[in-house]
């Protein structure tokens, strides 16, 4: 018997055999094949109906080969879906799993190999009826232990037609006696403010659930998440990582091959992971959130109660393995529209505006700049509680099917969030547009080993702590690049000093901000427009006073900590169309091109009758001054690809060149000929919009963020930086 390799190691440094065997992560045979394919095949992830499976597609004409040796009491679990693009009869496509076992007398008596039929399609499991994937479990007890071969098979008329895809989903062979009987659900609601909740000051009639729990669970009173925005603030939850180590979150809300889910890592430890989601930027195919997950659930905007019944599911599918869930909870995300019952009980009854049941008025509260009338705020921030008390009654129905399945004592329960909600606090409403501590302040309790029940820390601690967090609870190894630590250290008192908290905003409304925390300051950095704040959260919570001006070594000292903490690692453009719509050209025409090619793009603010596509390494773009109200200009996002880090760029204003509307430096230097070279690591850094940019005429403006290093195979020292770019910092007051 020839051994498959395998992706990833099938047993720990101990060499004690894992209590799963995922063949998701093995190079199958195929066919009558003795060797690999060259290409082999890669799996794939198959939705039906609301779910979706990472698994093997049948390949054609051929089967899936998996050599496999079984210790005492294996059950085989796989999930079989079926994609057609055409209708066919019961009978053209038979699926069958066969166990070949090895050994001395391989033959029967008449000569035939032996073989088990472990599965095979009947009128009932015939894959014609399949509209959604059919869960198989089956006991391989009788062949254990031994050596042999699993096959998946298809057979009939139209095996392996183009037109028919046939998943065999999340195959694996499982230990129940052997599992460790350790269990993760990691909580992620969306858009939840901390002082909404009563444990943290708000309503006592909102949470009353949460608060209940809190007596067995220990709540951080001072949690920081690391961006103000879904993508980027999930995928540093979700890795471990900055989001500017994950370069795309901040822009395109995708995480990236590179970075690692600590699913990823999980999945490759035996644990069966899942997620339940309720927002398609995390639930999207395209997302990178589903990497490592061998099981996926999604709607859009699912409500708390459906969330967690399909969460109940999902926990029994797998009941007999070790489970890694992350569960996400879209309300109290907008639209506020909340079961009436809670309307009724927690909003004020004599109100009569337009906001009586629901508020879905995001586009014109977004880009206000004035705040609505107080009655108004008021009620819409009413509708935001009572879908929180909606969330609330979930997560009590949740803790109640764990407390009476006996399943919380080998559980770690995290509760978290990934951005608050402004409500005219700072002039704004929403979120994605600020750092404030409406907005990064978050909740966070911890159920579970290692974390007393009942207590409260003050300790400041961030979202980048949850995964090795998690990795320590179930025994993994934590990886030295990731900048979080466990939360047990802080919870135990090992570690109990404050220490500097990092994040940074995106891209959504065109510009690029990092905040740091060095307690009880926290320092705000626009690198787009230069603005720095300072203040000290201790005796200025509300962030009122900016102390800046009266601080400058110390803000500087902050600042430049976040740019050598959290420097992206993907090289940047962003192309403006910025400053005063009514004293500007009615457009703005140009063609940028990327010399070794455009990794990945994304346009922001763009309204009726912009337009821009690619063109082998080039973008072409036509715009219009105008956008969308409120929003400070429209931009052009540009990724180059590993090693790019130059732009080429030619820009016209109707048609013709105009000698001051074109800032392609980074700086306020303009090009009166309308074309321009420029590489971003010859931009000064960090590079800025005009500070009177709204008071400017219209024109575009090239900025860039470089990525650090510029190769994966260059050592680079964030410290050791060139000596002009060094006296460009000292310049600009963020070292001394």
């Amino acid at each position: 018997m020839i051994v498959l390799p395998v992706s990833c190691a099938p047993n720990d440094e101990s060499g004690i055999p894992l209590p799963a065997d995922s063949l998701l992560l093995r190079t199958p045979y195929m066919g009558d094949e003795t060797e690999l394919r060259d290409p082999p095949p890669a799996t794939k992830r198959i939705y039906r109906d609301e779910s979706s499976v990472e698994g093997w597609l049948d390949p054609p004409l051929s089967m899936l080969r998996f050599p496999v040796e079984l210790r005492e009491s294996p059950r085989l679990m796989f999930r079989l879906g079926m994609d057609s693009r055409i209708s066919f009869q019961p009978g053209d496509l038979k699926l069958r799993v066969e166990y070949h076992p090895e050994s001395e007398d391989t033959h029967s008596e008449i000569g035939e190999t032996i073989k088990y039929i472990l599965f095979q399609t009947t009128p009932e499991t015939n894959p014609v009826s399949m509209f959604q994937f059919i869960n198989f479990d089956i006991d391989l007890s009788e062949y254990a232990p031994g050596k042999g071969e699993l096959r998946f098979i298809s057979e009939g008329r139209l095996s392996g037609n183009d037109d028919i895809d046939i998943l065999w989903g999340q195959p694996v062979i499982y230990y129940p006696n052997e599992r460790r009987n350790k269990h993760v659900l990691l909580i992620g609601v969306d858009t939840l403010r901390f002082d909404v909740l009563s444990i943290y000051g708000g309503r006592d009639e909102l949470t009353p659930n949460i608060q209940r729990l809190v007596g067995t669970g220990t709540v951080f009173t001072n949690n920081h998440g690391q961006a103000p925005f879904t993508g980027p603030s999930f995928g540093s939850m979700l890795t471990g990582k900055y989001p500017s180590g994950i370069a795309p979150t901040i822009s395109t809300v995708h995480i990236p091959p590179y970075a690692t889910t600590v699913a990823e890592r999980l999945r490759d430890r035996a644990w069966a992971t899942s997620m339940v989601c309720g927002n398609p930027y995390l639930g999207s195919e395209r997302s990178g959130f589903t990497e490592g997950m061998e099981s996926v659930w999604y709607r859009n905007h699912a409500t708390p109660d459906v969330t967690v019944d399909r969460t109940i599911e999902m926990i029994e599918l797998n009941h007999s393995r070790d489970i890694f869930m992350f569960i996400h909870i879209m309300d109290p995300h907008f639209p506020y529209d909340p079961p009436l019952d809670l309307i009724d009980s927690l909003c004020d009854r004599r109100y009569r505006g337009r906001y009586r049941t629901e508020f879905n008025d995001m586009a014109e509260w977004n880009f206000l700049t004035e705040a609505p009338p107080d009655y108004e705020v008021t009620r819409v921030k009413e509708l935001y509680d009572a879908e929180v008390a909606d969330m609330d009654r979930a997560i009590g129905r949740l803790f109640e099917y764990l407390e009476t399945n006996e399943l919380l004592e080998n559980t770690l329960v995290i509760l978290a969030s990934d951005h608050g909600e402004e409500f005219f606090e700072h002039s704004q409403y929403g979120h994605g547009q600020s750092l404030y501590e409406e907005m990064i302040k978050l909740p966070l309790v911890v159920w579970g080993e290692g974390f007393p029940g009942g207590t409260t820390i003050d300790t400041t601690v961030s979202n980048i702590d949850i995964v090795p967090t998690i990795l320590d609870y179930l025994g993994e190894p934590i990886p030295d690049d990731l900048p979080g630590i466990p939360l047990q250290d802080i919870a135990s008192g090992e570690f109990s000093e404050d220490r500097m908290i990092f994040g940074e905003g995106n891209l959504r409304r065109g510009y690029h901000t990092k905040f740091v925390i060095d307690w009880p300051y926290k320092c705000i950095t626009d690198y787009f427009t230069g603005e720095t704040m300072l203040f000290n959260l201790e005796e200025d919570p509300g962030e009122m006073n900016d102390l800046s001006r009266e601080n400058p070594e110390l803000t500087g000292k902050m600042s430049m900590e976040g740019t050598l903490r959290m420097p992206p690692l993907a090289t940047m453009f962003v192309v403006f169309i910025a400053g005063d719509p009514q004293d500007s050209p009615s457009r703005f025409t140009g063609m940028l091109t990327i010399p070794g090619g455009v990794a990945a793009s994304k346009a922001l603010g763009l309204v009726a009758g912009d337009d821009y596509y690619t063109d082998g390494d080039s973008i072409h773009f036509d715009f219009n001054p105008d956008t969308e109200p409120g929003d400070p200009n429209k931009a052009l996002i540009i990724f180059p690809y590993k090693g790019g880090s130059s732009i080429v760029a030619t820009v016209l204003m109707d048609g013709m060149v105009d000698p001051e509307r074109f800032y392609p430096y980074g700086s306020d230097i303009p090009e009166p000929s309308g074309q321009a070279t420029v590489n971003v690591y010859d931009l000064p850094w960090p590079n800025r919009m005009p500070v009177d940019i709204h008071e400017r005429p219209a024109a575009c403006y090239i900025l860039g963020i470089p990525g650090f290093p510029p190769d994966e195979d260059v050592e680079f020292d964030y410290r050791e930086l060139e000596p002009q770019t060094l006296d460009q910092l000292r310049a600009l007051g963020y070292i001394n």
